[in-house]
């Protein structure tokens, strides 16, 4: 089936953007993630906070047959939010392609573990101490410990092993890795 991908680009500016982004991220985003009629249509749902200039990115991927019905039910959420921009349906991005579906699946996983642990200043403190490709066992012992969606995730060893073989893969076409997500949805602030 062909992709298709929206994309709600949600005001966050003001006196203290990362404030803002931190309040679309709880208010909207996880909102969203945890809404069955998004994520059972979705073959990708991810968010990233950005500044400058302030705003939330929340990104949709899903067959285009299931477009208009997953991009309405992202929309009921959407409600007092300041949309500075909203994109598609897209099926150009190269999310929608084939060669991505690896990334997809991985983005939209790391993503849900991020929002385990977003917020919490103590998960960001603890996770900058041990970020990078050398402690990934420190990572998954951290994961393991404060995020049911990691733990879901990685239960088997080998859906462990695919989970980190991935987390810092370039995505295709100089894509972001999908760990970044962590770093921007918790590292960041």
């Amino acid at each position: 089936m062909p992709l298709v991908l929206y994309r709600w680009h949600l005001d966050a500016s003001g006196a203290d953007p990362p404030a803002a982004c931190g309040r679309l991220v709880n208010d909207v985003v996880i909102p969203v993630f945890r809404d069955a009629a998004v994520s059972s249509s979705a073959e990708c749902l991810y968010a990233g906070k950005y500044w400058p200039p302030g705003e939330v990115q929340l990104t949709l991927v899903t067959e285009q047959h299931l477009g208009t019905r997953a991009a309405g039910a992202v929309a009921v959420h959407l409600a007092g939010a300041r949309i500075t921009q909203r994109i598609g349906p897209d099926p150009g991005d190269v999310l929608c392609r084939a060669r991505a579906a690896w990334y997809r699946r991985r983005l939209t996983e790391v993503t849900r573990v991020a929002l385990d642990l977003h917020g919490h200043p103590a998960h960001r403190a603890a996770l900058l101490a041990i970020w990078s490709t050398a402690h990934n066992a420190a990572l998954d012992a951290y994961l393991q410990a404060h995020s049911a969606t990691y733990r879901e995730l990685c239960e088997r060893d080998e859906a462990r092993a695919a989970f980190w073989a991935d987390f810092w893969r370039r995505g295709p076409d100089g894509l972001n890795y999908p760990g970044h997500w962590i770093e921007d949805l918790v590292l960041a602030g």
